[in-house]
């Protein structure tokens, strides 16, 4: 047996390199470093220009007032219409009968099979039933029952129409004490009362316009009416008006910028129409645009109150976002300075030396971003001239010094992949857009790609390549 003693010896471990925790770990890297560049990185928004119009109508409630003239009874008794609401009579017309005894409401009940209804009626009830289907707001119910009540008449009336012919022996057969009611002025007939006939403009206030404590009375056929009653009323001229509340000076400022005239549109039939505008206080301190029309009264006469759209800026345009508009710096220059190399490229002659120290002159391409026609000025950009420069006028021994500076806005278009600055004329404008003229010297077009953001550029910064 060997004495030696036994020894166990430990060899070294081999350190495998993990490949795949090596190649993570690079990955790891690379994305952040991807990360923090992404955040360090300046982002570039840009913005399509297309036509369009700022939406800045708006509806409101106006009181329609006109030339209102009540018809007084001057007897008492039931009445008998024989004109249909909103027909217009003449000087002279029968409108209504008046029976002492109201034996005739009974002989139009006793005569409905004998009634016949030409082409003309059931063509006239159907465009009733249909214009009322359009119409209907069920916010506002009392349509309904003015619906009923010009229905009723103007069924009544063709039954009554029946019987006028022979009204005469009508009333010596029956014992029918009947008198014919005949027009006193040529007008428009209604036959609904609200105590705002004779209203005068100065005493309307916002109160009125809301329809506060309003009462609409209608006068029904073979209704019993008393003396001194209003057998109905006749709206005597095609004049008429409308009073919607309005700010004064604001509505100053839309009278003058429309020149006096606005585009309206009746929001209960889409009706379009021109009138003419002007602002008015009234004795309650309240302040109105009226409205006067000479057109489309007859389509009204049964309202008092109308929603009216105001169409005022509705001009087509080119439409950008407001954070796109940028203001810039521009040299002014006399337009007699500009001349043309011979590309027709615009430009200036501009004052140099030469070597032996003697005068002459070098052309400066710069295109021109605005031409003041009233004071025959120039807009030229800042980076192709100096301060002090001195201008050549073509053919001429006349010369500029270039100092003088003015602003123009604009946007950075980004067509070419550089923030290339245009010029605008805004012509509306809201909170969030312009809309702008097209077609401007050095200007934008449709479809032109612009920065959204113009405080995230420079002018001329290369955005790609």
């Amino acid at each position: 047996m060997n004495d030696r003693d036994d020894k166990i010896v430990q060899f070294p471990k081999f350190q495998h390199i993990n490949l795949g925790l090596i190649i993570f770990g690079f990955i790891f890297v690379y994305i952040i470093i991807m990360v923090f560049l992404s955040f360090a990185d300046k982002k570039i928004s840009g913005y399509v220009v297309t036509e369009g119009s700022l939406s800045t109508n708006t509806v409101y409630r106006g009181i329609a007032l006109r030339e209102e003239h009540l018809v007084l009874m001057d007897q008492a008794g039931y009445v008998n219409f024989y004109v249909k609401e909103g027909d217009r009579v003449a000087v002279g017309d029968l409108v209504y009968t008046v029976d002492e005894t109201g034996k005739l409401a009974d002989l139009y009940g006793s005569d409905d099979e004998n009634i016949a209804l030409s082409d003309e009626d059931l063509y006239n009830l159907k465009s009733e039933l249909v214009r009322f289907s359009h119409t209907f707001d069920a916010t506002n119910f009392i349509t309904a029952y003015e619906f009923k009540n010009t229905m009723s008449n103007t069924v009544l009336k063709l039954s009554g129409n029946t019987l006028l012919n022979d009204i005469d022996n009508i009333s010596a057969k029956e014992g029918v004490v009947i008198n014919k009611k005949f027009a006193p002025l040529s007008g428009i007939v209604s036959y609904w009362t609200d105590g705002y006939e004779n209203i005068s403009e100065t005493l309307l206030d916002k109160d009125k316009v809301n329809g506060k404590n309003y009462n609409k009375n209608f006068i029904v056929d073979n209704d019993l009416l008393k003396t001194e009653d209003t057998a109905y009323k006749i709206c005597t001229s095609d004049v008429w008006y409308i009073y919607i509340p309005y700010d004064y000076e604001e509505g100053s400022k839309i009278v003058e910028e429309e020149e006096g005239y606005v585009r309206i549109k009746f929001i209960k039939n889409q009706y379009e129409s021109w009138g003419k505008i002007s602002m008015i206080k009234t004795e309650s301190g309240d302040s109105f645009m009226k409205i006067e029309l000479n057109n489309s009264m007859v389509s009204f006469a049964n309202d008092r109150f109308l929603d009216i759209e105001l169409l005022i800026n509705d001009d087509v345009g080119l439409k950008v976002p407001n954070q796109s508009i940028v203001e810039k710096q521009f040299y002014i220059v006399p337009e007699v300075y500009m001349t043309a190399a011979g590309d027709g490229e615009p430009g200036v002659l501009r004052q140099t030396y030469l070597e032996d120290g003697s005068v002459s002159s070098e052309f400066i391409k710069s295109p021109i971003y605005k031409n003041d026609e009233e004071t025959g000025d120039v807009y030229l950009e800042t980076d192709v001239l100096r301060a002090g420069d001195v201008l050549i006028k073509p053919e001429s021994m006349e010369q500029f010094i270039v100092g003088k500076m003015g602003s123009l806005i604009g946007v950075y278009n980004i067509n070419k992949g550089y923030a290339d600055f245009k010029r605008i004329e805004i012509l509306y404008q809201n909170e969030e857009y312009s809309i702008v003229k097209s077609n401007t010297m050095y200007g934008l077009t449709v479809y032109d790609y612009i920065v959204l953001d113009a405080s995230t550029v420079s002018d001329d910064e290369i955005l790609y390549e």
